[in-house]
């Protein structure tokens, strides 16, 4: 709407300028006019003479070059141009107050810095530091797969091993001298020697002697020890890893290919804590834990510290002494003396 405004605006000034040329033509015309018909009128001793009539388009040439019209002209377009200006500032205040509103924000952030090389002007996508390359190392298996029930299995591994202390039962520590050599050569200390069971969708398959490795990220399944303990056969190809009853046939257990990893998840039993089987058995001691553990008539037992609140004060014979709340230094400090009367007087009253 403002630009039609100042198209309209141009448009009148226009039509004014055309009406003052216009107007000065046609005065200058009728001056030319009155000229000739007093030519004419003019004695007949001077009909000799031969007027010359100027051409309107030699006035319109000379009204153009005339001192007065130029500065006519110079302030139209004077004031035409500040008009101009004025509608442009109108028309530029609010294209500036959003785009003040849009870069003040910008100028307040902080400058952002790279988090891999820490230097100003760039993000980490950016650096010259970043790679999206995968190394192939075991350090280097899915993070988010980092959990107790996620098995990888493993050709190389002579025992299962696993960093969840947790999950074993009926575990010993362990005194030998046997360590876990690494890829790299680095040995690493054994801390318990356990057993475990996986439940799978047809019958469990029995973990024995599970390595509990503390430095170590994940749980590694032996496929010798594997095949060994439980009479089963593995197959492998490119997208799964199956293990088969040897004698049914039958689907025990399957990995699945990610990474270029295979790994599953396991569905195993839990560690009971020694406090539950002493309750489910009437609150039996220590001594009696540790028989049906050694005899493996228990399972998943965890060690027995006798902390049962129920048996302390079952086995408690009078209340404590309650705290004493003073202190005697010298005799006769303290008077017990005894006032106490029958509770229920006698209807003589007699004491």
């Amino acid at each position: 709407m403002q630009a039609e405004g100042v198209l309209h605006v141009v448009g009148a000034l226009q039509v004014l300028v055309a009406v003052e040329d216009n107007a000065g033509v046609a005065l200058e015309g009728d001056e030319a006019e009155g000229a000739t018909i007093s030519s004419h009128m003019e004695p007949r001793h001077h009909s000799r003479m031969v007027p010359t009539r100027v051409s309107p388009l030699h006035h319109s040439r000379e009204h153009l070059h005339s001192p007065g019209y130029q500065v006519r002209h110079r302030v139209i377009l004077f004031l035409v141009l500040i008009i101009l200006i004025i509608i442009l500032l109108l028309l530029l205040t609010p294209l500036m107050q959003v785009f003040h509103l849009w870069i003040t924000p910008i100028s307040l952030l902080p400058p952002v810095v790279c988090q891999l090389c820490f230097s100003p002007g760039h993000s980490a996508l950016y650096c010259s530091r970043y790679t999206t390359s995968h190394t192939p190392a075991l350090a280097a298996l899915p993070t988010g797969e980092n959990n107790d029930s996620v098995w990888y299995p493993d050709s190389g591994a002579s025992a299962h091993m696993s960093p969840h202390e947790g999950i074993l039962s009926y575990k010993t520590p362990h005194t030998g001298p046997n360590q876990v050599c690494i890829a790299n050569g680095t040995k690493l200390p054994i801390s318990h020697v356990g057993h475990l069971k996986l439940l799978t969708h047809g019958r469990p398959l029995n973990l024995n002697s599970v390595y509990h490795v503390p430095h170590i990220k994940y749980n590694l399944l032996s496929i010798q020890k594997l095949c060994a303990d439980n009479a089963c056969q593995v197959f492998f190809d490119k997208n799964s890893f199956l293990v088969k009853d040897k004698q049914m046939g039958e689907l025990l257990l399957q990995a699945v290919n990610k990474d270029h990893v295979y790994f599953f998840h396991a569905l195993q039993t839990r560690v009971v804590p020694g406090l539950v089987w002493h309750k489910r058995l009437g609150h039996c001691g220590d001594r009696i834990l540790t028989r049906l553990r050694q005899h493996k008539l228990i399972s998943n037992c965890s060690s027995f510290n006798n902390d049962c609140v129920s048996c302390k004060l079952g086995k408690s014979h009078r209340l404590p002494f309650s705290d004493v709340t003073h202190d005697t230094t010298a005799p006769l400090q303290l008077i017990y003396y005894d006032v106490w009367q029958s509770p229920v007087l006698s209807n003589l009253g007699f004491k």
